[in-house]
């Protein structure tokens, strides 16, 4: 960080119409100065000020969106034509299991305050009378896949800047719940700026903007931005199964769905 880079970014602020976020800048040390810059510097201003002027100051524009149509569906199979579809579709499920092209994606950034827990909701403890957690429910299922289709299945795992550190340091100290080290990956989710009623980004310290994870379609940037995009892709892999950590009933990988 240099005098020209922050220059810089006073401009783009300035330009962003944010410029309270620069009140105390000049107060702060020179390492409070060097990480708020890192925040600073990684907030996409453009994208904030779209989604300001599309949700806060034109909210009319979000009904003249055009009418959304149902998702397409598979029923449950009932008549013969349909029950063979779905055997065809398990079949090819299947193929794509034993070949190792499947990964497994679980979202899981989120805290378990609404279940009364304190922590990571993947460490709730889910089982009623095992006591296990949702994280080792869902890993009991996918070592089982792994022993029925004979291959391995990467499972990556996306956490949140809150509990990133305690969700690795679980599955370390239990030793990947049983799973090999090497097909269990972690990368966080991106965080998004908060802005208040009027479009102005919230500062939660003289130093610091209060963020939100980014939602679910942020997914897909996370996976691009962690370099998991690439893994996959140098394993091999096709699809992706994608499930949430309290999803406790979920049958992963189903072969008719994949």
């Amino acid at each position: 960080m240099n005098a020209h880079d922050i220059q810089e970014l006073k401009a783009k602020i300035d330009d962003a119409g944010q410029n309270h976020l620069l009140t105390y800048f000049d107060t702060l040390s020179a390492e409070q100065q060097a990480q708020y810059f890192n925040q600073l510097a990684s907030v996409n201003f453009q994208q904030i000020n779209r989604l300001v002027e599309i949700y806060i100051r034109n909210p009319r524009q979000q009904n003249e969106a055009p009418a959304l149509s149902p998702v397409e569906t598979i029923p449950i199979p009932t008549t013969a034509t349909q029950k063979r579809s779905a055997e065809n579709a398990r079949a090819v499920g299947e193929e794509l299991l034993k070949q190792g092209k499947v990964a497994i994606l679980l979202v899981a950034g989120g805290q378990g305050s609404r279940l009364g827990f304190d922590g990571p909701k993947g460490k709730f403890p889910a089982g009623p009378i095992s006591r296990k957690t949702l994280f080792q429910l869902h890993a009991d299922k996918i070592k089982a896949l792994r022993q029925r289709y004979g291959k391995p299945i990467p499972w990556l795992i996306m956490t949140s800047q809150v509990n990133h550190q305690e969700t690795v340091d679980y599955f370390e100290t239990n030793h990947y719940l049983g799973l090999p080290a090497d097909d269990v990956y972690f990368f966080t989710q991106g965080m998004m700026p908060a802005v208040d009623e009027a479009g102005r980004i919230i500062m939660d310290r003289k130093d610091h903007i209060f963020t939100n994870p980014n939602g679910h379609g942020g997914t897909l940037f996370a996976l691009r931005d962690s370099g998991m995009l690439n893994e996959l892709k140098q394993r091999g892999i096709e699809e992706i199964f994608y499930f949430q950590v309290d999803n406790v009933l979920i049958r992963i990988c189903d072969p008719v769905f994949i």
